[in-house]
């Protein structure tokens, strides 16, 4: 209670029904989901996969333990797996254990990795048969394909390098076809097709671990889609389906980026920006040629260690940026680096390193921003609505 009043002091909004203690230590953003036709927000705390519905209670199976002496890496993941409109929710944690979650315990799992791991899953239909596979990494550099049953994909895992995956997976129609990439501790980002191969032209080097998952994005507007990552080499990179640089990149920040980048149009040119927190405090946005868009980078606090995320917060139509930072305040601003109102808010502890997440978990058409906290406290802050909104918002 002492956070909502925090919030409410400082002149941002509260989703009624929060904050709500999800049971342990929240390091990592909270996850959006529909079960049985309703908006649900997951959110791995310490030993255990928490969730809530708009009213503040749970859904039926959860929360769900991972195990004694488990705690979770990485944020959870979410797809349907066997087409019965119910999505499969993925925990990975740091002895290596991966845990689904679909209303229950799955059967076939959890299963173990053979490895250490330090990020979560991801998901992505590596043998085309329609339905996708877990993809998660592990400390020995392989990258495994799980099917719903618990078993690996025929040809998987696969040996990325020898240095330890560092990043959750993401994937896209990319060079011609389905492809993974991952980031890992020695700085590469590694691209593979769905059979577990290199894609010519990678991995992509950078010069020092990356721990953010990579973005596929068209930025350039040529109809193919890019890469787009995060290093924490003080550097943002974007290649091309051939792993060579788009000009302009890659773009320097002046400290670590510890967190994937947010892509979108934030300026309503109709061409796609990146977004991304260095861990000094600076709020970066760039257009599609590495130029800085107008009233960036901001300053919007001290440390930071998570990452952006975007979406109309106040229901202009126009797009805003929230970032949380370490010492437990929350930043939004507007598409030129303007603070909104009520805005840095307070979530009333520190040492915060989770990204936020936006989801319209009441159904009304607003945005909450998510974020979670090391006591277990997961908080939704809202935007005052603006004082012209777009028609029909």
């Amino acid at each position: 209670m002492m956070q909502l009043l925090l919030a409410v002091a400082l002149g941002a909004g509260a989703l009624s029904n929060f904050p709500r203690d999800a049971g342990g230590k929240i390091t990592q953003p909270a996850v959006g989901v529909v079960l049985d036709g309703a908006p649900v927000v997951l959110v791995a705390a310490g030993d255990r996969l928490a969730g809530f519905r708009a009213d503040g209670g749970s859904p039926p199976g959860l929360p769900l333990l991972l195990g004694d002496g488990e705690v979770a890496v990485g944020a959870p993941a979410a797809a349907d797996m066997d087409g019965d409109r119910r999505p499969e929710v993925a925990v990975v944690t740091g002895s290596g254990k991966v845990l689904l979650w679909s209303g229950g315990p799955v059967p076939g799992w959890p299963v173990s990795l053979g490895a250490r791991a330090r990020a979560g899953a991801g998901f992505a239909d590596v043998d085309a048969d329609g339905k996708p596979e877990l993809v998660v990494g592990d400390d020995r550099g392989r990258l495994h394909a799980f099917k719903r049953s618990g078993a690996e994909a025929r040809g998987w895992p696969v040996q990325l390098g020898k240095a330890a995956v560092t990043s959750t997976p993401a994937s896209a129609f990319f060079a011609g076809g389905l492809s993974l990439a991952v980031g890992c501790e020695d700085g590469k980002v590694h691209v593979v097709n769905g059979a577990g191969r290199a894609r010519p032209g990678f991995p992509l080097v950078t010069a020092f671990a990356v721990s953010g998952a990579p973005a596929f994005a068209d930025l350039d507007d040529d109809g193919s889609m890019d890469l787009v990552v995060a290093s924490q080499d003080f550097k943002l990179y974007a290649v091309d389906a051939r792993g060579e640089p788009l000009p302009g990149f890659p773009v320097a920040a002046s400290y670590r980026i510890y967190e994937g980048p947010a892509i979108a149009d934030l300026d309503a040119d109709h061409r796609l920006d990146v977004i991304f927190a260095s861990a000094d405090g600076l709020l970066h946005a760039v257009d599609h040629a590495g130029k800085p868009l107008r009233g960036f980078p901001v300053r919007v606090g001290g440390r930071t260690f998570g990452g952006p995320a975007v979406g109309d917060l106040d229901r202009d139509g126009a797009l805003e940026v929230v970032v949380a930072l370490a010492d437990g305040t929350v930043a939004a601003v507007d598409a030129a680096g303007r603070s909104l109102p009520g805005f840095p808010a307070s979530l009333g502890e520190p040492d915060v390193t989770a990204s936020p997440l936006l989801l319209d978990l009441a159904g009304d058409c607003s945005l909450s921003i998510f974020v979670g906290t090391p006591s277990g406290q997961l908080l939704a802050l809202r935007a005052a609505r603006s004082a012209a909104p777009v028609a029909g918002a």
